[in-house]
């Protein structure tokens, strides 16, 4: 592989509890455009390689993906899917592009979770159907054991949980993408009952409706394109099995390969001094915590879980909500609105690299970790 790959444009639409005005495809096609308008970029020209992250489960029918190309740009060009997070694609087109056979790639990921009639029957789909689903095991349920085990080994309370919480619903009021921004204090989010113990409502992401488009390239396309590229200058990822119970409950493993492997790949040996920032996976409320660990750039102090950078100042999930495939590519968007400077009321001096996190719902134990550098 060889050169640097940057992101050069992005485009989002969403995010709202619902979107009863666009379908799937409308909500690609406004993302895109928004995408394509950053740039002077024609996608039937100038674009070599097209990635659409979706999952057929979710939007109801088989192969979606075959709905995919037309509102991207992309009818009878290069296109594959990832059966997964938008983070995953970017990924993916990382890698395309960084053999040297393309220069041009385009991403797109969306969540449409209000037209789901049941997400938790969905995601029991993942369960193992000998040994999990008689067992009555849910998303909710596995997070609870998990966040319990982890909680007790880190020698925390609900506290740090309800931290989280308040900090990122906090954020998420100076962000206008953020439906779910609420000025709740700790003690107000220690208040609410368990509803999972250790775990309440305020600790799970609600679902939210959105699109992501990014347009990635080569380093020697990129200053062409646009003024302010984005790099991509570390990327890792990595998943557990499925078997749930030959898992440790606290552990997360997963996260500690990918970061580290994105970490290594940056050549960034002390996070905490040369990251500025992160976003990172919080759908569930310890798996910041996780994923803050898994960084290196924070843990167990004398008050508590200590952060030693600023942390989903866009409000995370919990702020703006649960976008299915898109979530991650989400993280990345607020990633590179930081970076950028376009942040605007969220905005923080001076930064310049961040690590990105995100993780696929505690069924599949599954991370991907991006350094993105200005």
């Amino acid at each position: 592989m060889s050169g640097k790959v940057a992101i050069v444009g992005v485009g989002q639409v969403g995010y709202r509890q619902r979107i009863d005005e666009m379908d799937f495809r409308e909500l690609d096609f406004e993302a895109a455009s928004r995408a394509f308008a950053e740039t002077s970029l024609n996608p039937r020209r100038d674009v070599d390689t097209f990635i659409h992250c979706q999952q057929d489960f979710w939007e109801g029918y088989s192969i979606t993906s075959e709905y995919s190309p037309d509102q991207l740009g992309a009818a009878l060009r290069t296109i594959c899917t990832v059966s997964g997070d938008g983070i995953q694609g970017l990924a993916n087109a990382y890698m395309q592009i960084a053999t040297g056979v393309f220069d041009v790639a385009v991403v797109a990921a969306h969540g449409k979770p209000s037209e789901v009639k049941s997400l938790a029957e969905v995601y029991e789909l993942a369960l193992d159907p000998l040994y999990h689903r008689q067992l009555g095991l849910s998303v909710p349920a596995l997070a609870a054991l998990e966040a319990r085990r982890y909680l007790e080994e880190r020698g925390l309370g609900r506290e740090a949980l309800a931290r989280v919480v308040s900090e990122n619903k906090r954020n998420a009021l100076k962000n206008p993408r953020a439906p779910y921004g609420a000025d709740i204090s700790v003690e107000e989010a220690l208040a609410r009952p368990e509803t999972y113990s250790p775990l309440s409502e305020l600790d799970f992401a609600q679902p939210s409706d959105g699109a992501i488009v990014f347009i990635l390239a080569s380093a020697r396309k990129a200053r062409r394109i646009t003024d302010t590229p984005i790099y991509i200058t570390g990327v890792g990822w990595c998943s557990e099995t499925l078997m749930v119970e030959n898992r440790n409950p606290a552990g997360f493993d997963y996260m500690r390969v990918a970061a580290a492997k994105a970490l290594k790949m940056a050549r960034i040996t002390r996070p905490a001094r040369q990251l500025d920032f992160a976003e990172v996976e919080d759908r569930v409320s310890f798996k910041q915590l996780q994923a803050v660990e898994a960084l290196g750039i924070g843990g167990k102090g004398r008050r508590g879980f200590e952060t030693q950078i600023p942390v989903n100042v866009s409000g995370g999930s919990l702020g703006m909500g649960d976008l299915l495939e898109a979530t991650g590519a989400a993280r990345v968007y607020e990633a590179v609105m930081q970076l950028r400077g376009q942040a605007g009321a969220a905005q923080l001096d001076d930064a310049e690299t961040c690590a990105v996190l995100s993780c696929s719902p505690p069924i599949t134990a599954s991370c991907t970790t991006l350094i993105l550098s200005t």
